[in-house]
């Protein structure tokens, strides 16, 4: 017979403390085949349950759609399993204290929706692996973020930023990146050092051109300059990115794309929707291409 197994909450956690728990059983079903449980990670959604469990919580789960918070929750400091934290949508944090910097442990932030224009330098010495910043009101890239090194995913989607500073090229372990909706005209000769990335995603910017040094990302797998209606050139250097699989074009003033452009072997998806094409180019464009490659026109 299969054992009926069944975790208990008031038999395993205090009955104030509304978090969820599953401890991984090591084998649900022996004989014929096994099992094994999926963990989940011990978490919380208010900030009275987080600190009820201080020991044992690693996700506290606190945007505003659990409940507005009055001010930075410094008490977390004292949860020292803590690895994800979500802050999406507490305007009231706004600016946020050098007590972030306190949550050592930190490996995932959600700053988004919360009306951020800077950040304390503390947050730069954070082991965060992944960290979404979108929908703020960042002119500048807080030096603090540029400091974080061990990046795997940064989200700055619809700030106001007009450039990166040098320091990006620390980013090395960075795998995807989205600045949509900023006012980028260029990237930073550093970014060359982003050889880890493979997502980059540039909509709705000040682009007239796609950025030389994006030809130095040889990892680059999916490529978005969509909606820059001032991007009218493709240089000849786009056709040395070999992993590059997607191409969004879509909504620029591009007419033609250079000869190059056939040295993508493993383009699968080439999106120029709303581009002033010269007559022809399509035709042109399209016997250039893989044969398994489609292109949105």
């Amino acid at each position: 017979m299969v054992p009926n197994f069944r975790l208990d909450s008031k038999q395993n956690l205090r009955p104030a403390v509304k978090i969820f728990v599953l401890t991984a059983f090591s084998t649900l079903i022996s004989g014929c085949f096994r099992q094994s449980a999926p963990d989940r990670i011990p978490s919380a959604e208010t900030l009275d349950d987080c600190l009820a469990a201080s020991g044992e919580v690693q996700f506290a789960h606190l945007s505003a759609e659990n409940g507005r918070l009055g001010a930075f929750p410094e008490a977390l400091a004292g949860c020292p399993a803590l690895r994800k934290l979500g802050l999406r949508g507490q305007t009231a944090l706004a600016p946020l204290p050098a007590a972030i910097g306190s949550l050592r442990g930190l490996r995932w932030l959600d700053l988004a929706e919360i009306g951020l224009d800077d950040l304390p330098a503390e947050l730069g010495s954070l082991p965060l692996r992944r960290l979404y910043l979108s929908d703020n009101k960042f002119e500048s890239l807080p030096a603090a973020v540029a400091a974080l090194h061990d990046l795997d995913y940064l989200n700055l989607d619809r700030n106001r930023l007009t450039s990166l500073p040098p320091e990006v090229g620390g980013w090395s372990e960075l795998r995807w990146l989205r600045l949509n909706g900023n006012r980028l005209q260029a990237l930073p000769a550093e970014a060359a050092g982003w050889k880890a990335l493979r997502r980059l995603y540039l909509r709705e910017n000040d682009f007239e051109s796609v950025p030389d040094v994006i030809a130095s990302l040889p990892a680059l797998e999916q490529l978005d300059l969509g909606r820059n209606p001032r991007l009218a050139t493709v240089p000849a250097s786009i056709g040395s990115l070999a992993s590059l699989t997607r191409l969004d074009l879509d909504y620029t003033a591009v007419k033609t794309l250079p000869e190059a452009i056939g040295n993508l072997r493993a383009l699968k998806t080439l999106v120029l929707v709303g581009c002033p094409l010269a007559p022809g180019e399509l035709e042109r464009i399209r016997a250039l291409l893989p044969a398994d490659c489609t292109v949105e026109y």
